[in-house]
């Protein structure tokens, strides 16, 4: 929350106190910002890249936060999809584990 101005910070925190699902929010909210600097990631060196994970260009928060939500809502859809096929569980455990587990296909399937 250090690299937003505070506007974008009060419109970040509102977001993920209003989500129903905040840990999954946030988790959807780093993929979204990671992907807004994919081009410059890919691109740059490591010691490049850590610089401009720690001092992120954040140009415009509402678009950040639509994406954010766009991912969240492909993911709900496909876990919905994959919970009528009763491919999810419902224990906590399982649950945490399933978050790993969409946050690194997510990852995955948005990076590569």
């Amino acid at each position: 929350s250090q690299e937003f101005e505070m506007p974008d910070l009060l419109r970040l925190w509102d977001s993920f106190f209003s989500s129903k699902q905040p840990e999954s929010y946030l988790l959807h909210f780093g993929v979204a910002m990671l992907l807004s600097i994919k081009a410059d990631l890919l691109a740059g060196e490591f010691g490049d890249n850590i610089k401009l994970l720690q001092h992120f260009p954040c140009d415009d928060m509402n678009t950040l936060l639509a994406s954010a939500d766009q991912l969240m809502l492909a993911t709900n859809n496909a876990s919905e999809a994959a919970a009528k096929h009763g491919a999810m569980p419902g224990n906590p455990h399982s649950m945490t584990q399933t978050l790993k587990a969409k946050a690194k296909n997510l990852l995955s399937s948005l990076w590569g």
